[in-house]
């Protein structure tokens, strides 16, 4: 049997006596030392060598494509998936008023009881039994319309039922509007899952960078709020938002969260690069528009401290069939006013509404197209990556994935959280 390298392998220096290899299609990651490298390079492994890292996907068969595999996947993911998405957008008015968002300036649209009515119609009519169908609750502030979201949750819910389709939904919301009685209609009248909640920062560089239009609306009011969906067992998932210049204020923040939080387990915290899709030399922009950098390994190490996330989750450098279900035949975005999207960061490209059906046929197919770059093929990150956020053919979002500058960082770091190795804290968390 006849062997060769896969084209996936990325090697990186290590210490003195080793490197890492991390495969990133197959996922597997060893230390080699100098010597197994040298052989390896040399194609001078022995019989158990060789079998072990065909097994790991480092080694392949020389009859095997790779790049095959990866296609027939995209296609199954994109094509054959039985799984509906929308992401309905409520209204795209918000309390807050954060600097960097996308939607910054746009004509504020509220989704009233008759789009509404006909977003359950349209839903209903592409929807199929035995299937599934996730709803994401999305905005503006999704919470600032709720009589919708009681509109179509109520009809979608009893939809499923009838069909035998599995429901289910989130949110992504900025939390400020939470109280006890809208966590209860989260969790047992709307059916919502998990909701995603953003900090900028802690307390003081929250406040500023989301700039809500009432005070009132402040860190503490969402941290209540969150507590009010801990009552009612709503997975809730944390995303920082990370930048160079805030990353300091996103340790303080995640020693606060762990104080107030750290008996709640049904949470998960994660930090993200985010940018200014806007314009880069604005006032208070952001420094780092879109990439990681090494600062967010330790806002990383610092959740391992705390436990209060697992590693491996953090460590997102994992195979995807697909970019995201926006790529997806069978997902849509529905704007107030009934207009469709792919995606609610291309809102701009509409390609269709709910009345009429898919319109722009032209425009549906360059997201949901299995074809990708040519020098995105021939990219060692492809299989973790696919191509890239297709919203970047539309807005000023990068089309690579945020980590690839530090790739070889996130790999030793979490190197050295298999070895049970303390990673080089920048400060002492035990103080």
């Amino acid at each position: 049997m006849k062997t060769v390298e896969s084209d996936y392998n990325l090697f990186i220096p290590y210490d003195n006596e080793h490197d890492i290899v991390f495969n990133t299609f197959s996922g597997a990651i060893g230390l080699f030392d100098k010597e197994l490298v040298q052989r390896f390079n040399e194609g001078r492994l022995s019989e158990k060598e060789t079998s072990t890292l065909l097994e790991k996907g480092i080694l392949i068969q020389s009859s095997y494509s790779e790049i095959e595999k990866i296609n027939k996947d995209r296609i199954e993911g994109i094509k054959t998936s039985k799984d509906y998405h929308f992401r309905i957008w409520t209204t795209s008015g918000c309390n807050a008023r954060c600097f960097y968002c996308f939607e910054r300036g746009i004509e504020i649209k509220t989704m009233d009881s008759a789009t509404a009515e006909r977003v359950v119609e349209f839903i209903e009519e592409r929807i199929s039994d035995d299937s599934q169908l996730h709803i994401e609750w999305f905005g503006g502030e999704p919470l600032c319309n709720m009589g919708v979201i009681d509109e179509i949750s109520e009809k979608l819910i009893k939809i499923c039922e009838e069909k035998n389709i599995k429901y289910h939904a989130s949110m992504i919301s900025n939390g400020s509007l939470v109280d006890e009685n809208v966590a209860y209609k989260i969790s047992k009248k709307w059916k919502i899952e998990s909701i995603q909640i953003t900090f900028d920062g802690y307390r003081e560089l929250y406040n500023t960078v989301k700039n809500y239009v009432n005070s009132y609306y402040n860190f503490d009011k969402v941290i209540q709020g969150i507590e009010y969906l801990m009552k009612y067992g709503i997975h809730i998932s944390i995303r920082m938002n990370y930048t160079t210049d805030n990353y300091a204020s996103l340790l303080e923040l995640v020693d606060f969260l762990h104080e107030r939080f750290a008996a709640y387990k049904n949470i998960f915290y994660y930090a993200y690069p985010v940018w200014d899709s806007i314009d880069e030399n604005a006032e208070g922009a952001f420094k780092s528009k879109t990439r990681a950098d090494k600062h967010i390994l330790e806002i990383f190490d610092k959740l391992i401290h705390y436990k209060m996330s697992p590693a491996k989750q953090l460590f997102r450098l994992r195979y995807r069939k697909y970019q995201c279900a926006s790529c997806c035949e069978k997902s849509y975005t529905i704007l107030p006013d009934g207009k469709l999207t792919k995606c609610s960061e291309s809102y701009l490209e509409s390609i269709g509404d709910i009345w009429n059906g898919v319109e722009r046929h032209d425009l549906e197919k360059l997201w949901t197209s299995i074809e990708i770059d040519q020098k995105c093929k021939e990219c060692i990150y492809l299989p973790i990556c696919q191509g890239g956020c297709r919203s970047a053919k539309f807005t000023a979002m990068p089309q690579c994935f945020a980590y690839k500058e530090i790739v070889p960082d996130m790999v030793k770091w979490y190197v050295n959280y298999l070895k049970g190795e303390k990673v080089q804290f920048t400060r002492d968390y035990t103080e």
